[in-house]
């Protein structure tokens, strides 16, 4: 597979206390905004943290306008719809840039709303108000903001967490330093990191975290000679600990009696059950440090799953002591609803929200979610939608809604009604065989014309120009009982699935080949990762180190380093691992020769029997030619993810290594942001260290697991069993010729021919 080299990556670049961020940087977006029309307008969220005292603040951006345009034309820079400035648009100076002040005092905490209003004219008489030379473009990657922000003291209080482990920050990727007590950390206390991990990771919301796990370090002496600082000397909140160098917050983990070494006295008398405490570290009132403890192991794993639960109310003081916590096992997620219709699923289900969509040029409304074509029976060509949506009055009989699946067009809807109109239940029929593997897009894009078509003198009118998607319309899929067909990155990367069949990922478990921080710092990073792409706390997952017993794991994940794989493991690994099998890839066909042709007539009488729709001789099916390659370096600068079935498929294994442990730790950091993460497919795939893609696999076979539906459940039973289908096949022949050698024997005996 090949692969483009993406563009450059918008990166915000700070200098002491000077930032410069591009406006493309906020919306992950690199192309112009487009401000079209006489009237336009555009804007987006700039998040503003309260970690961050923000003292000065401009906007520098670079815009060019039409040239057709007159001098009555100009552009308005706003903030939270307040007028900051404006300046002329003029034809004879299309390419321009501007320096705006953003008032500090208007930049508080939220997300403030920075945006463009456009009055756009080429002519003072009957102006056609959406006339294509009536245009503006903010370039996303030119402009910049100029920020000078100090970091601010954090607030030490348990009910504001969301403040301290905060998505606002003007970051790519969050960063924590999870630091155990005991040097030798249990798994219980392994879990109780993985909790905490996950609880950062829920509170961030969808941007990326990595986590660098290290056991706790004792204070060394100052400079001038003086004596290591003990905790009865000085009236500190971390008299003993050396937090990791940096400015990233930290999480301390470990019993009460681990953490003597490291917490003032007054501190460790309040932990007398699981414990949970927020502070400023010493001398650094803008870093946090979390305190997660307990008497025993077991309390502190109850405080860390206390922690993880992000909607779980905490009251507004800086300590906590938690007597009980139960936590659920083995549990679905709820479904909100019931749908009406058999095998339907709402869309608010895949995290559809109610759409209006408004104006002559609108984004289109869009359904992401999980299917492939094996889903469904061979018979089966097409499944159904019900859309609820609703469109204004007005609309000219052209105006339709057009319903496009992964950017081909499938159906429109007809808008024809002047009055305006609610439907509940437009019925769409999807092809199965524009499904594509994994991840699917389904979108609701309008065509709005409104009824008068303007003229001279005659303006166009807009406003009325709507029309709304509601998230109770409905997709008719199969049932998903745990119906899934692995191996499938893709499916794991959306999902987590099959990790994730139950809510709190019970009965899967994650093997750690080595207890370096540099493998145990990934694990968490990983664990952290899929705990956003669920939206839940994987409270059910477990950590271990045994090799040994990995073999009845159902559904496991493996996170180390290749050097660490034993004997056994490396002979079930079947990609990407060196010295083993790299890679096969199909090159062409055998298309002469005697085995070909029987091996195609094969072929064409087993397509035939799984899909008897299609007629015998159109059926198909030359034996591959493949190459195979093995390689002896390694995966060098590399890292890989492999999905993979053992012990007779039965156990499901999805393999995250790396050469070395650093190398592993750096790739699974590149591996959980977004442009990384979106690009697992397949059975296997390696990512260099900037985290491009750089190589795919794909399996020859799946295995279907779960309630498979009853319409498909033939065909994929016979799909992995060529023998048992020839075996059929020259069964029905058999009987076919002892049919119709006895029929003709009777009606020879009838008419007396011997």
């Amino acid at each position: 597979m090949a692969f483009a080299a993406a563009p450059p990556e918008l990166k915000l670049s700070q200098e002491g206390d000077q930032y410069t961020i591009p406006l493309g940087f906020f919306e992950g977006e690199r192309e112009p905004m487009e401000l079209r029309g006489s009237a336009a307008e555009a804007s987006f969220n700039l998040p503003v943290s309260p970690r961050l005292h923000i003292h000065d603040a401009a906007l520098d951006f670079t815009y060019t306008n039409s040239i057709s345009l007159i001098p009555r034309s100009l552009l308005a820079v706003t903030l939270d719809k307040r007028i900051l400035a404006q300046y002329p648009l003029k034809a004879s100076m299309p390419d321009n840039t501007a320096l705006v002040s953003l008032p500090a005092k208007n930049l508080f905490p939220g997300y403030r709303a920075l945006g463009f209003r456009a009055a756009q004219h080429y002519t003072d008489d009957c102006e056609d108000g959406f006339a294509p030379e009536l245009f503006t473009q903010i370039d996303r990657s030119q402009s910049v903001l100029r920020i000078k922000a100090t970091p601010a003291p954090i607030q030490t209080s348990l009910a504001r967490l969301g403040d301290v482990f905060d998505s606002r920050l003007w970051i790519k990727q969050f960063a924590v330093n999870i630091v155990a007590a005991e040097q030798s950390a249990s798994s219980e206390l392994l879990e109780a990191a993985s909790l905490s991990a996950q609880g950062v990771a829920l509170r961030l919301d969808f941007v990326p975290m990595r986590v660098s796990f290290s056991y706790a370090k004792r204070a060394e002496a100052n400079q001038q000679g003086m004596p290591k600082v003990t905790p009865s000397s000085v009236k500190t909140n971390f008299p003993g600990f050396s937090p990791p160098p940096g400015n990233e917050d930290v999480i301390l983990v470990g019993t009460k009696e681990s953490l003597t070494p490291y917490l003032a006295e007054s501190t460790l008398k309040r932990i007398n059950s699981g414990y949970i405490g927020i502070f400023q570290a010493d001398n650094q009132p803008s870093r946090a440090i979390l305190v997660i403890s307990g008497t025993n192991a077991a309390e502190v794993k109850k405080a860390a799953g206390f922690f993880s639960l992000r909607d779980m109310a905490f009251p507004e003081r800086s300590e906590v002591t938690i007597e009980d916590l139960r936590l659920p096992e083995n549990y679905q997620r709820a479904m909100n609803s019931v749908c009406p219709h058999k095998g339907c699923i709402y869309f608010s289900e895949f995290g559809f929200r109610n759409t209006t969509m408004r104006g002559m040029y609108p984004k289109p409304a869009e359904l992401t979610f999980w299917a492939f074509p094996q889903m469904f029976g061979p018979q089966q060509l097409d499944f159904n939608a019900r859309i609820n949506f609703a469109y204004g009055a007005g609309f000219d009989k052209k105006s339709a809604l057009n319903v496009i699946l992964n950017g081909q067009f499938v159906q429109a809807i007809h808008l024809g009604n002047i009055a305006g109109e609610q439907f509940r239940g437009a019925s769409i029929k999807i092809p199965v065989a524009a499904l594509q593997d994994g991840r699917n897009v389904l979108s609701f894009l309008p065509t709005m014309i409104g009824l008068g078509q303007g003229g001279r003198c005659v303006p166009i009118f807009t406003e009325h120009l709507f029309v709304s998607i509601l998230e109770n319309s409905t997709i008719e899929l199969p049932p998903m009982d745990g119906f899934m067909r692995l191996p499938d990155l893709n499916l794991f990367s959306r999902a987590g699935l099959p990790y994730t069949l139950k809510s709190d990922a019970y009965g899967s478990k994650l093997l750690l080949l080595d207890n370096s921080e540099p493998t145990l710092s990934a694990a968490l990073t990983l664990l952290g990762k899929l705990a956003q792409v669920t939206e839940k706390t994987l409270t059910g997952i477990q950590l271990f180190s045994d090799q040994t017993t990995a073999n009845d794991v159902r559904h496991l994940l493996v996170v180390g380093a290749v050097p660490n794989l034993n004997a056994e493991f490396k002979n079930r690994v079947s990609a990407f691992i060196p010295k083993r099998h790299w890679q096969t890839i199909q090159l062409g066909a055998y298309p002469e020769g005697i085995q070909a042709a029987a091996d195609a007539w094969w072929a064409r009488l087993l397509s035939w029997l799984k899909n008897p729709n299609e007629g015998l001789l159109q059926q198909t099916k030359a034996r591959p030619a493949s190459a195979e390659a093995q390689i002896i370096e390694g995966l060098g600068l590399s890292s890989a993810a492999i999905q993979f079935h053992a012990n007779g498929d039965r156990n499901l294994i999805t393999l995250f290594t790396a050469a070395d442990a650093e190398k592993l730790q750096s790739g699974m950091e590149r591996l959980v942001r977004h442009e990384t993460w979106a690009e697992l497919q397949g059975n296997g795939m390696l990512w260099d260290p900037s985290g491009e893609a750089v190589s795919h696999s794909f399996p020859d076979r799946h295995v279907y697991v779960g309630n498979i539906p009853q319409s498909a459940r033939v065909s994929l039973f016979l799909s992995d069993r060529s023998w048992l289908t020839v075996a059929l096949a020259g069964l029905i022949i058999l009987l076919l010729g002892a049919v119709t050698w006895v029929i003709l024997r009777r009606r020879a005996k009838r008419l007396g021919v011997s």
